[in-house]
């Protein structure tokens, strides 16, 4: 499981450690440059001193020249074996060449260095060196001065460790410090988490903003839609549970009675007339269930599904042929007219959309009566049209119409569900539904789509 305290907490220690380590090397590789050029300069003035002070002890005087380089050899004898009790002095050995003679002690190699007046690293497998080499040429004086590694690494050795040992007290601190910071941070999380935890299912009221952090703003202002959103989709369950019921019952309990009048009359016609209706009470029961799954399919939707370029003229032929045994039947007349043409949506609920909008006209005109039936381009976009001859909507109606369950007349077959299935469609289709007079004398009904492009 991933946990954000453990995360937090490990990519903080992990660029502390970090940081430390950088800090770490470059105080080092500092301390260490400085303590070069403070050793180093003392090397370079102990050969400079060296190279004065050849001409004069070995200058002819009182005590002759033979005191002199006695004199210097104790010199040198004492710079490799220092009489201070200071860790930190530097242990060096020099040798001295008079003239091309040398003056340090016979045991040492008698080849002239190079004189190259810098300081140079030199090692013998074993042991490593600073050695610096000037040359007097108005006296002829060679000083070579070698300097021993141990003060410097010590001494390299002594400040690092100085500035080690706090950080690693400090490290554990930094851990707990972390630790305790982190949790702090994350309580308002906690909180937010137990209020939920202690929720009832159907409490849907939104979480309190009020002083939450920035940073989990956003999940509290994504869970709040959720629940808005969840709080519509109970609210539209439970509002479609209840007119469904309402609506299904009447035709339920009709044919209830019918089909316990054809069972116990015993007389032929009656029989007919009560089968008769019971056919029809199951017709319309049927259409009612219809409806109600294709609106239950359709209300939780937010978007449409996949949608695709659709061409709206096939989809308008197949509706008037599928529908044309209705108008046949009460001997109406059904015009086509449509141009090609494509919307973005789905062929599917577009059908449906089509088929209610037909489907309504043709039971609402009257006997001998016109429908018609087409689309056309607008601006880009596309228009289907249906108008036909019938009673038409008062205007003041109109709106209403599209609730649930509202029927425009009582003598005609319906549950009151076709224009509301038509509205959703048209919704997820980013369509205006307009209603309008119809030059038939009866209602026009224009469904505006925008550019398939759009």
């Amino acid at each position: 499981m991933t946990s954000i305290r453990r995360r937090l907490l490990f990519w903080f220690l992990l660029l502390s450690l970090i940081g430390w380590g950088v800090t770490m090397a470059a105080t080092w590789f500092q301390v260490r440059d400085e303590i070069e050029e403070v050793y180093d300069g003392n090397l370079i003035q102990k050969a400079h001193e060296l190279a004065e002070m050849v001409p004069v002890l070995m200058a002819p005087g009182e005590s002759g020249p033979g005191q002199g380089q006695l004199q210097l050899k104790e010199l040198l004898k004492s710079l490799s074996h220092p009489t201070s009790d200071n860790f930190y002095a530097a242990t060096l050995s020099a040798r001295i060449w008079w003239h091309g003679k040398p003056l340090h002690s016979a045991v040492s190699p008698q080849t002239l260095p190079h004189p190259g007046n810098q300081v140079m690293e030199t090692s013998n497998g074993m042991r490593e060196w600073r050695r610096y080499t000037y040359y007097d040429a108005k006296n002829q004086v060679l000083v070579e001065v070698t300097e021993q590694h141990n003060a410097r690494s010590h001494i390299i050795r002594e400040i690092a460790g100085a500035a080690i040992q706090p950080l690693l007290v400090l490290v554990p601190l930094l851990a707990i410090g972390a630790w305790l910071a982190v949790s702090r941070g994350l309580l308002p999380l906690g909180q937010v988490v137990k209020s939920l935890h202690h929720r009832k299912p159907n409490d849907l009221r939104a979480i309190e903003m009020r002083g939450a952090p920035v940073e989990i703003r956003p999940l509290l202002e994504a869970l709040n839609h959720l629940f808005e959103r969840v709080r519509v989709a109970m609210r539209r369950e439970r509002q479609f549970a209840g007119d469904a019921s309402h609506e299904l019952r009447t035709p339920l309990a009709a044919l209830r009675v019918q089909a316990q009048l054809a069972s116990r009359t015993p007389d032929p016609a009656q029989r007919e007339r009560a089968l008769t209706r019971l056919v029809q009470g199951i017709d319309r029961a049927t259409h009612v269930v219809e409806q109600l799954l294709i609106l239950a399919r359709l209300e939780p939707a937010e978007q449409l599904p996949d949608p695709t370029p659709v061409a709206l003229a096939p989809l308008v032929q197949a509706q008037q042929e599928g529908l044309s045994h209705l108008a046949e039947a009460k001997q109406v007349r059904l015009r086509l007219s449509c141009v090609d043409g494509q919307v973005t949506g789905n062929a599917e609920m577009l059908s449906v959309l089509l088929r209610n909008l037909l489907d309504n006209a043709i039971r609402y005109t009257p006997e001998g009566g016109e429908v018609r039936l087409g689309c056309m381009e607008l601006d880009g976009g596309m228009v289907v049209l249906v108008e036909d001859s019938g009673p038409g909507i008062e205007p003041a109606q109109r709106e209403r119409m599209l609730k649930r369950f509202t029927r425009g007349s009582q003598d005609q077959p319906g549950c009151g569900l076709g224009l509301s299935i038509v509205e959703r469609i048209a919704q997820l289709h980013h369509a205006r539904l307009l209603f309008d007079d119809s030059a038939l004398g009866g209602l026009q009904v224009r469904v505006i789509f925008p550019p398939a492009a759009a």
